[in-house]
């Protein structure tokens, strides 16, 4: 029976073996007819992996435009295409495989796509794909941070130290091309209606030479955000006091000292600012000793402040001072005596003066010279504790020793005592009696 089954097996074997291919055909074909094999195409961003790499080649990189994308085709059954979207791709550039052109300006790294579904019956065509950058030099530089203010404080006061705490230096990194530009940074505080101290964290900015703002997309900042400080000071108006040393030249006088400006704007903490009530100017800065043109000098008023206080415009310090001498005018003049008074004389006694009037010998400016006459000067005498007789008296001109001076003028008075001259005239006028009843 063995051996039948075996006969029936190989009976026809070339026949059956074919009937069983056509009818695996015939399958397949049915099959593919039913869901056949297709061909799509997909287009998915390029993730990056390992940037870091490009930085530590001390570059900076930017896309190229275009190559952020890749297009790809997948080829796999309808019924499992079907059922794939693009997020079921991935597309990754490692930076760590990049080429870089002999300039060094550009690299290009080749893109790995995978089917995250379905994987082994997806057949990809994503070869030869790239994700292309440019590179340039990555440069790092440090910069201070400039303080500044916007707005203005409220009346009656001014700003007193504007700075920046924390942090006070930046460190920008980026391409170098950038970072070149940057000439400072600035970070600027809103002082608008402020009569207190003030602090703000701000952003700082970034300006180029001409004062432009820079974008900071590209670049990367140590601190976004910096914290800045503004005094705000109690203002006060004070006028400038000025003092010389020294003495002209013979016969030459001080006429005036003037400033310009004659006072000054200063800033301060309220109980300093009290205790000021004018900016005075050593007289060892103004020397006029043996001058006989007028003195003139630019001082910085800065120099002269007390601490604490400073200018309310620090570029406004100059004061320009001007001595003004001129030559001393000599004139005499004729003072009347009975324009002198008289001082210290008893009540036992009477005076008299030997002259009318007395010369003066008086000096000064010119201009006041000219204005004064003998008629109005006026003056005194004392002659406290004299006894009768002849004397010669020092006079005191009543005039304004600050715009004239004279040397010393004496005044002939003749004192008598009035009993004595009582005496005297009725001595006389007893001989007299006598002489007429003879």
């Amino acid at each position: 029976m063995r051996n039948n089954i075996l006969k029936a097996l190989t009976n026809n074997l070339g026949f059956k073996i074919l009937a069983v291919i056509f009818a695996f055909t015939l399958w397949l074909m049915v099959y593919n007819t039913e869901d056949p094999s297709v061909t799509r195409y997909y287009t998915v961003n390029v993730n990056v992996i390992n940037a870091d790499y490009v930085e530590e080649l001390n570059k900076y990189y930017e896309v190229i435009e275009g190559t952020n994308k890749v297009t790809f085709s997948a080829t796999a059954k309808r019924s499992i295409l079907d059922k794939i979207e693009e997020s079921d791709f991935t597309a990754t550039a490692n930076m760590e495989r990049i080429s870089i052109d002999d300039a060094g300006t550009e690299g290009t790294i080749p893109v790995d796509v995978v089917c995250n579904k379905n994987s082994s019956s997806v057949k990809l065509n994503a070869d030869n794909k790239y994700y292309k950058v440019s590179l340039e030099d990555l440069m790092s530089k440090p910069f201070m941070v400039i303080a500044a203010t916007t707005g203005k404080v409220a009346e009656g006061y001014a700003l007193g130290e504007v700075k920046v705490t924390v942090p006070n230096m930046l460190k920008i990194s980026g391409p170098a091309s950038l970072v070149q530009n940057v000439s400072k940074v600035v970070a600027t505080i809103d002082v608008t209606g402020m009569y207190l101290d003030v602090t703000d964290n701000v952003v700082p900015v970034l300006l180029d030479v001409d004062g432009r703002e820079l974008d900071t997309t590209r670049l990367t900042l140590s601190n976004g955000i910096v914290t800045v400080s503004a005094q705000i000071l109690k203002m006060k108006e004070v006028p400038i006091s000025i003092k010389t040393v020294g003495t002209p030249q013979p016969n030459y006088v001080v006429t005036s000292v003037s400033a310009n400006p004659t006072s000054v704007l200063i800033k301060g903490g309220v109980s300093v600012l009290n205790g000021i009530n004018a900016v005075e100017i050593p007289a060892s800065v103004i020397n006029i000793e043996n001058a006989k043109d007028d003195v003139k000098a630019t001082i910085d008023i800065s120099e002269y402040l007390p601490d604490g206080v400073k200018l309310v415009d620090g570029v406004q310090n100059s004061v320009e001072v001007i001595v003004k001498i001129e030559p001393v005018k000599t004139k005499v003049f004729s003072v009347s005596t009975q324009n002198i008074d008289v001082i210290g004389l008893s009540n036992e006694n009477e005076l008299a003066f030997s002259h009318s009037s007395v010369a003066a010998s008086i000096s000064g400016q010119e201009a006041d010279i000219s204005q004064l006459t003998g008629s109005v000067i006026k003056g005194n005498i004392d002659v406290t504790g004299l006894e009768p007789g002849e004397h010669q008296v020092a006079l005191h001109l009543d005039i304004d020793e600050e715009k004239y001076q004279y040397s010393e003028i004496l005044v002939s008075v003749v004192i008598k005592n009035i009993e004595d001259i009582q005496n005297s005239e009725d001595t006389n006028g007893d001989a007299n009696e006598d002489s007429q009843s003879q």
